[in-house]
């Protein structure tokens, strides 16, 4: 490696250089938030007017700018803005946004190395030791963060490489939602319009299917209105504390952040907890299995996840998300479509209750009624779920078995 170059970040990038103030030419902006960001993903982004933004939404954001929290830097709040985004996109400030110089650094190798677990593990060193209300790390820290550069020729010829798993993950992301759409069609046209196929294989409704008075409107005739707990029992996990954390053990947590909805449960970015962490023999109870049904029960109540494969370490459930047991499997699939349908998501988010943060319990989950449809009916969606879900599943486990391929090759490519 007598090639390689020792500089510090900040002479081949720049940090935090342009700002909006309050004379700002944007109505309004597209914030960016820390916690909307997570280890390379941006999970949602805000449109707010400008004059109504908080005080912290200033960092003007580009195409080939790296996000890097300031805060906390051991949850890994980072991310690489790729594609082009709108002029007023706006960071918090509590992000350092690092614009890298491209004559000098390819701008995606930069930010593969700086997100390294040494440079991580540093930073949350010196955040430990900042005196102030939580552990945070200066701008000036991480411009002083010494570095090892290969020619910019090698730098972009490992940066296509990397770069190359990204495409294949966001292809497959892409191809799930297309089969989550399909699913929620089928559903909707089923068990919403009800137009599931009649015994000759036309619509019932539309064919002149005969309908029926129920609490909740017309349902077809043969089927009933009944309530969720005769089917499922809602239970919350075990309550994990922040102490429990560790940096790297054979054992993570499901934390409310990890429920994505629409069925998704990052794994990928679950916490790890210490050994000690699960000595209590009712953790035991909590250990999670492919295919289970989470459901969030504070904050953004009511979205859903289904544990996916479980290739290495041992998943156990964090207390206030809900794991899903079926005294009925039959209805597994329908009420998995059915909590992710919008008007029940709607109702759910309608049921929460407390003034800081809002929250749902098992008892309110059980009394939502719900229509209960007939035996054939459910046994003919089942077949066509379960293929659906079937490679639902195994794209989302190929998009983790890439990503950790990708940091495999990325710790040797980096070494």
């Amino acid at each position: 490696m007598d090639n390689y170059k020792k500089v510090k970040l900040s002479e081949v990038a720049e940090i935090n250089i342009r700002q909006i103030n309050k004379n700002s030419i944007f109505d309004n902006i597209i914030y960016i938030d820390i916690a909307s960001v997570t280890k390379g993903t941006i999970d949602e982004t805000q449109n707010i007017q400008t004059s109504k933004a908080p005080s912290r939404a200033k960092r003007l954001v580009k195409k080939n700018d790296i996000l890097y929290s300031t805060v906390r830097p051991n949850l890994e709040h980072y991310t690489f803005i790729k594609d082009d985004l709108p002029n007023n996109t706006v960071a918090s400030t509590g992000f350092a946004v690092i614009t890298p110089n491209q004559d000098l650094v390819d701008p995606y190798y930069l930010y593969c190395l700086i997100t390294q677990s040494q440079f991580t593990q540093y930073l949350s060193q010196v955040a430990e030791q900042a005196v102030s209300t939580y552990p945070t790390v200066s701008p000036n820290v991480i411009a002083d963060l010494e570095l090892s550069l290969p020619p910019l020729s090698e730098q972009k010829r490992i940066s296509n490489i990397l770069s190359s798993f990204d495409n294949k993950i966001e292809q497959l992301k892409k191809e799930n939602n297309i089969l989550e759409n399909i699913a929620q069609t089928i559903f909707k046209e089923w068990f919403v319009n009800y137009n599931f196929p009649n015994k000759d294989g036309k619509p019932y409704k539309d064919s002149g299917g005969k309908m029926i008075d129920s609490e909740l409107g017309l349902i077809p005739e043969g089927w009933r209105v009944g309530k969720l707990g005769e089917v499922l029992e809602l239970k919350s996990g075990y309550p994990f504390s922040s102490k429990d954390y560790a940096e790297k053990s054979s054992q993570q947590i499901i934390r409310i952040s990890d429920v994505k909805g629409k069925g998704i449960i990052d794994s990928n970015k679950a916490f790890y907890i210490s050994n000690n962490a699960i000595q209590d023999s009712r953790a035991k109870d909590f250990i999670l299995s492919q295919g289970d049904i989470l459901i969030s029960m504070s904050g953004s109540i009511g979205r859903i996840g289904i544990v996916p494969k479980i290739i290495h370490n041992t998943l156990y459930l964090n207390q206030r998300v809900g794991k899903l047991f079926f005294k009925k499997p039959l209805f597994r699939n329908y009420l998995h479509s059915l909590l992710l349908s919008n008007n029940l998501e709607e109702k759910i988010s309608s049921m929460g209750y407390g003034s800081v943060q809002q929250n749902i319990n098992s008892k309110q989950i059980h009394e939502i009624p719900f229509v209960i449809p007939s035996t054939d009916s459910l046994q003919n969606f089942n077949e066509k779920f379960t293929a659906l879900i079937n490679k639902h599943t195994s794209n989302y486990e190929e998009t983790g078995q890439l990503a950790l391929m990708k940091e495999l090759l990325l710790n040797k490519l980096l070494k």
